[in-house]
């Protein structure tokens, strides 16, 4: 993920969610940047990204928190 996302901008971590019953990719990550413009421009030139083997899609937005009484969706 992280080489994804570096051409863009100074990267400050890059997370990948992980099944911790499987080993596998949760299906989803955290990326953060050094500024708020490199994360915008992530997010303008990686949504809807398509990327490996399988095709998958890219989305890219800014992290919105969930209150305690929302349901995972």
């Amino acid at each position: 993920m992280l080489e994804l996302f570096k051409p863009i901008g100074y990267v400050h971590s890059a997370k990948l969610a992980i099944d911790h019953e499987t080993s596998l990719g949760g299906g989803f990550g955290f990326v953060t940047f050094v500024t708020k413009e490199d994360a915008q421009k992530a997010i303008e030139e990686r949504n809807g990204y398509v990327y490996g083997q399988d095709k998958c899609t890219m989305k890219v937005d800014w992290v919105t928190r969930r209150t305690a009484l929302s349901p995972r969706k």
